[in-house]
């Protein structure tokens, strides 16, 4: 005898997946992290250093804001950058990884570039073969 109603059963759906729109949107929030890392870091500097009596950017480093008892304002701020750039190669990462690329290795670097694409070089690539008489 038959049950009238079969049950399925199927492996559940890890939810650790994410559609590509998702993905994709991930991938752009971490690239734009990057894009502001620069400018914030900046305009926060800018603002400490203007507001610190004795601040001069002619002679001072912008790290030396990191001293003082104002100083966890400056470290924030270098912490605050590193984790926006770091978004940013994660970001990066996920770019190139996802992206179409050509036939062999996703991985890419200039000696992985065509050799049609190089620049070329204006320059010898050895050296003479002799010295011009008299230079040692």
């Amino acid at each position: 005898m038959t049950s009238p109603n079969p049950t399925f059963t199927t492996a559940p759906t890890p939810r650790t997946q994410s559609t590509p729109a998702t993905t994709r949107t991930r991938t752009r929030l971490l690239l734009t992290g990057g894009l502001a890392a620069g400018p914030l870091f900046l305009a926060a500097g800018i603002a400490q250093g203007l507001a610190r009596d004795g601040f001069d950017f002619t002679r001072n480093a912008i790290s030396q804001l990191a001293l003082g008892s104002h100083g966890w304002i400056q470290t924030a701020n270098f912490l605050l950058a590193a984790v926006l750039l770091t978004a940013a190669a994660t970001g990066l990462h996920r770019l190139l990884r996802t992206a179409p690329a050509a036939p062999g290795p996703r991985a890419w670097s200039p000696s992985s570039a065509p050799r049609s694409s190089r620049p070329r070089s204006s320059r010898p690539t050895r050296a003479p073969a002799s010295r011009p008489a008299g230079r040692a």
